[in-house]
């Protein structure tokens, strides 16, 4: 078996990386050789002229059904539900042939776009990343959010994440919603659940082509839940929502938990919340002091307290009751420094274990704002990260999607961790996790400062505390 240093020396050669280019340049119609290979694999009415040209990579795509041990007519069924992953795949090939195999891997285009949808939200939240209630005057029409898929799709971004504000809130939800996933798209629609509690809104999600949902719980105590989004009455309609949704055949769920000291002592019982109530994922959202967040800043969790936060998580991502993960990128070190082999996080939604699971952590990253993600404000700015609304590189109004990832300064500063200050740029974890840029962008103005949430930062931790954090909250 090649070891994953040759497999990744044998991409970096020059004809491979321009056989890769080769094979994933769009023609005319916006159809790579992969697209084509895959598409004539699945419709019996592609033109047999065609399908004699692409008979050679066929070799390629009978090796897929061989190790995923499916007939050729499961498999032909199962490609339909495939098509985020060949749009990934020809995204990844177009970035090797592009770049080479780097660690992290740089992208040629986002892997995943975070959408803030709109800035209009039903709930009031302490730690509101976007301080969203009301929409902006000045948010994306319909026609220009449509048109906005259709840059992503032109682009091959794989996932697209809707967030908000509240997405729900919005009319134009399902008509973007279901769009996006006729382009192939992963869709999902991050929300605070309560809209969800309204009886079949959680069955047309998914005839809106929506394929996850992940609902916010802070907490299993109604009154702190309640407390803590500003709503009386938000938690019962939050978790009658949950139950509405994993009811939906087809339609996976994620609880996720904002990790501040109101909550730290409940994350076992969120967890198991989430495993009873019959959740597929439970998900810790790293704490960013942004937006309302700069207010509570005290709140956010020491560098002990994430290590311990780590520690839970890690413990039932062993189990694999659940899929549990984090946004936090030290859950990816801490990983591979409890047990290298696996399981090890390789980004915030995937993990692997085994021989090459650290070599996957690298290749994927750690954190990806900037490198394999960026986000979408409601009035069509880009941002490296939703916990960077004020850091605008773009608008897509102006300039094209695909322009703006690759020529900002901004994000290919994030893509160079060379360019890291200390201790981030020197950690043996380096290509796994890259600390947090957000967190060092709230704390410092600088998004290649250190992550003061890592145990490994601790002394910057605590100067911070020394100075007063809240000096350091630099956004308005």
């Amino acid at each position: 078996m090649k070891t994953a240093k040759e497999v990744e020396s044998f991409l970096n050669k020059r004809p491979v990386k321009a056989f890769l280019r080769y094979l994933s340049k769009k023609d005319k119609n916006g159809k790579s050789i992969i697209y084509n290979v895959f598409d004539s694999y699945v419709d019996p009415h592609f033109p047999v002229g065609k399908r004699i040209l692409y008979a050679p990579f066929y070799l390629f795509v009978l090796f897929m059904r061989k190790k995923l041990n499916l007939s050729r007519e499961d498999f032909r069924e199962k490609i339909v539900d495939m098509r985020p992953t060949v749009i990934a795949v020809n995204n990844l090939a177009r970035s090797v042939g592009h770049w080479g195999v780097t660690r992290p891997q740089n992208f040629y285009s986002p892997l995943l776009i975070v959408w803030n949808f709109t800035n209009g939200c039903n709930l009031k939240c302490k730690h509101c990343y976007q301080n969203a209630g009301t929409p902006w005057p000045d948010e994306l029409t319909l026609q220009e959010k449509l048109k906005a898929v259709d840059q992503m799709a032109e682009e091959d971004v794989p996932t697209l994440a809707i967030s908000g504000g509240e997405p729900y809130t919005s009319k134009d939800l399902f008509k973007v919603t279901r769009y996006a996933h006729d382009k192939g798209m992963h869709v999902s629609i991050a929300t605070n659940g309560t809209f969800l509690s309204l009886p079949g809104l959680a069955e047309k999600t998914k005839e809106a082509g929506v394929n996850y949902v992940e609902i916010s719980l802070d907490s299993v105590n109604p009154e702190v839940h309640d407390e803590f989004r500003g709503v009386k009455g938000a938690w019962e309609m939050t978790v009658k929502g949950i139950k509405n949704a994993v009811k939906v055949k087809g339609l996976k769920v994620g609880i996720a938990t904002t990790a501040t000291k109101y909550n730290v002592q409940e994350i076992e019982d969120l967890y198991k919340f989430s495993v009873d109530i019959g959740a597929d994922k439970f998900f810790i959202f790293n704490f960013i002091p942004v937006g309302r967040g700069k207010e509570i800043i005290d709140m956010d969790p020491t560098p002990e307290d994430r290590e311990k936060i780590m520690g839970i998580l890690y413990k039932h991502l062993t189990e694999g009751k659940i899929d549990v993960f984090s946004t936090a990128p030290e859950f990816g070190m801490y990983c591979v420094r409890e047990n290298p082999l696996g399981p090890v996080v390789t980004s915030h939604y995937s993990a692997t274990s085994g021989k090459f699971a650290r070599d996957g952590a690298e290749f994927i990253g750690g954190c990806g704002a900037g490198r394999a993600y960026f986000a979408l404000q409601p009035n069509g700015d880009v941002t490296p990260c939703v916990f960077m609304p004020t850091l605008v590189v773009g608008n897509i109004r102006k300039t094209p999607l695909g322009k703006i990832w690759r020529d900002s300064k901004v994000l290919q500063d994030l893509r160079n961790r060379d360019k890291l200050e200390e201790h981030c740029k020197s950690c043996e974890f380096r290509a796994v996790c890259g600390g947090c840029r957000a967190r060092a962008y709230a704390y410092y103005g600088d998004y290649l400062a250190p992550d003061p949430g890592c145990i490994y930062n601790k002394d910057y931790w605590d100067k911070l505390v020394e100075s007063s954090k809240k000096e350091f909250a630099v956004h308005h």
